[in-house]
């Protein structure tokens, strides 16, 4: 099912790219990275993606800009993933154009099951699945 799905993941923190890679490959995601939405905008301009997961504090230019960015060529699905809490941030994320906000650290289930009905929204081709196959060590994980 999430095998042709290209994810791009932007954050600036190499030990969630590299906790995400780990997660969303064994997902079955193609999956993407950036350090920052300078450069994501660069690899989105290079790669066929089908979803977006933001992080929103980021040097050089940050979620909430790139998704500004992007909304002036794209509708791609951007899901916010932030320490940002506040409810002018979680407004703000949307305002931008993103599809969901999730507030760091979050429960990895709950991303995956999120990740899977924004695609299934955007991508109806993609059944949805009855269930997740995670594997016992993320059912309760948090990042």
């Amino acid at each position: 099912m999430s095998e042709s799905v290209n994810i791009l993941f932007v954050d600036d923190d190499p030990d969630i790219r590299f906790v995400m890679k780990l997660i969303l490959q064994k997902e079955g995601f193609n999956v993407f990275f950036a350090e920052n939405g300078r450069q994501a905008l660069d690899l989105w301009h290079k790669l066929q993606v089908d979803l977006v997961l933001l992080d929103v504090i980021m040097p050089s230019l940050d979620g909430f800009e790139f998704c500004r960015e992007l909304r002036k060529f794209s509708s791609i699905p951007v899901i916010f993933l932030s320490a940002m809490e506040s409810e002018k941030d979680v407004v703000k994320g949307f305002d931008v154009g993103g599809y969901d906000y999730i507030i760091k650290p979050f429960r990895m289930k709950e991303l995956l099951v999120r990740i899977h009905a924004v695609l299934n929204r955007s991508l109806p081709q993609i059944p949805y699945p009855e269930s997740l196959p995670l594997q016992p060590y993320f059912q309760n994980s948090t990042v």
